[in-house]
């Protein structure tokens, strides 16, 4: 059971694929970059940053490993997750586990569940218990 829920809409700022083999389409080993303002009850309460590395691509189906980092007044929040491509209408929901944190988010445990709401757009559900 979660001691404390954070509800925050992320709002895309920039995006990077990084293709190492050059070739427009992604492989193995290439990286999605992707920063965010953080919104909580429409004030900007902070920024994240998430760096996905493909696993594998095919079929157009993509898996990523993915790690967040939530930029937040009180610290910092750390996660990571193996996570089905968010872009797909299908897979516009996934969860990463929170594997530390900063500041008054030092002992940080619990996930946050993102849900895809338009291109660019998220939110981010923080569950710490």
């Amino acid at each position: 059971m979660a001691k404390k829920q954070i509800e925050l809409l992320a709002v895309e700022t920039s995006s990077t694929v990084v293709d190492h083999a050059d070739n427009d389409s992604l492989d193995p080993g290439d990286q999605m970059i992707v920063t965010d303002v953080l919104y909580h009850d429409g004030a900007i309460v902070g920024r994240d940053g998430l760096v996905c590395t493909i696993l594998s691509a095919s079929k157009g189906e993509v898996e990523m490993n993915c790690q967040a980092t939530l930029v937040l007044p009180e610290g910092q929040i750390t996660s990571q997750g193996i996570v089905k491509d968010p872009g797909r209408a299908a897979v516009s929901a996934y969860d990463l586990a929170i594997t530390g944190g900063t500041g008054s988010y030092r002992a940080a445990r619990g996930y946050i569940h993102v849900e895809v709401i338009a291109s660019g757009k998220a939110t981010l559900t923080v569950y710490l218990t």
